[in-house]
């Protein structure tokens, strides 16, 4: 197995951040059925998806929108910031195939469980500087081939001192 890539530059570290962030969230933890934000990670993936790519919901995609900008402070230093995309998606329990309206709601208690937590860390020191989350998309419910039904959601979070 290949070892463990750590990020040395702005963005990576950024996205890096913000995987943590997510992993630390106690509603993304239940949702998982992980106790641990080391078990959390498995379920959040740093990478667009790729041909093929099958991932177990729940989970969370980190994904680079291209909407990043190093500003020049002064002569010595400088400041980066931008824009990541996270898909979140989880299937809908069986107890709710026959009411939509409560599947949906069960995935916003979700989604929106994650942004809460995810703004909880940004006011605290050490975490990643979130400065707004944006919903791009969604939700939306899918269904796979298998007949498997779920939720998912495009948000938008920007990040850095802009």
């Amino acid at each position: 197995m290949a070892e463990t890539v750590t990020p040395t530059g702005p963005r990576g570290k950024a996205k890096v951040n913000l995987r943590d962030m997510i992993a630390a969230s106690s509603t993304f933890q239940t949702a998982t059925g992980v106790e641990t934000a080391a078990a959390a990670k498995a379920f959040l993936h740093l990478t667009d998806y790729t041909g093929g790519a099958t991932f177990t919901r729940p989970f969370g995609l980190i994904v680079n929108t291209g909407n990043d900008s190093t500003d020049r402070e002064s002569l010595n230093s400088s400041v980066t910031s931008g824009d990541f995309e996270i898909r979140l998606e989880q299937d809908i329990d069986d107890d709710y195939k026959d009411t939509p309206d409560d599947a949906e709601l069960t995935f916003e208690n979700f989604y929106e469980g994650v942004i809460a937590d995810l703004l909880d860390l940004a006011g605290v020191a050490g975490w990643l500087i979130i400065n707004d989350i944006k919903k791009i998309e969604g939700p939306t419910q899918f269904e796979t081939n298998g007949g498997t039904y779920f939720y998912g959601v495009r948000l938008l979070v920007s990040w850095g001192l802009q």
